[in-house]
């Protein structure tokens, strides 16, 4: 239909991050049970994007719609569910090199997405162990730098150093220089 890699940019009429929020606008009144719950986070996470548009964008429309505490933990123990799912497909893989990598980016995506959700509600070691449970990257550092990432612009600054103080003391991680001065910061806002 379209002569293109980019269908939202060919039409130019809505974006995909506005069209996926229509969409979420539209179906909270019909009610919010488990499937409709998992169609929008299998719209958020399991879906190709265009090349205007990133996932945690939408992570931020679905988060922003489902405003209530209870909404919100409903998101979470469905995006655990499906991604063990993926991690059971994942593990009869012998070597992380024949896993296909649209999985593997699924299971991130799904990962990521439950971090973010959980800013909500404070991060702490089990949220972190959690993650990094799941996490698909190779380096620590990397995903340490995601977590920090996702508390700067969904959590508290609290959390921020807490995470912080986790993965470089208990988990040995060395901070990139970035993260090291941006740490130095907070810790001298929140102590005053």
């Amino acid at each position: 239909m379209f002569d293109t890699d980019d269908p939202f940019g060919s039409v130019g009429y809505i974006s995909q991050v506005d069209l996926y929020n229509c969409i979420i606008e539209r179906m909270i009144p019909l009610g919010l049970d488990d499937k409709a719950i998992k169609l929008m986070i299998q719209l958020a996470c399991n879906i190709d994007l265009d090349s205007m548009t990133l996932h945690i964008e939408l992570y931020d429309r679905l988060l922003a719609n489902y405003e209530l505490e209870e909404q919100r933990k409903d998101v979470i123990r469905i995006a655990k569910i499906m991604r063990e799912n993926v991690s059971d497909k994942l593990k009869k893989y012998k070597s992380k090199y024949q896993r296909p990598y649209e999985l593997v980016s699924v299971m991130r995506e799904y990962n990521d997405l439950i971090f973010i959700f959980l800013t909500a509600f404070g991060i702490g070691k089990k949220e972190v162990d959690d993650y990094l449970k799941y996490d698909q990257e190779k380096d620590e550092e990397v995903s340490m730098y995601k977590m920090l990432d996702y508390i700067d612009i969904f959590g508290a600054d609290e959390d921020w150093v807490d995470v912080y103080e986790y993965m470089a003391v208990a988990k040995k991680v060395t901070p990139r220089k970035k993260l090291q001065e941006k740490y130095k910061e907070l810790k001298k806002e929140i102590n005053g």
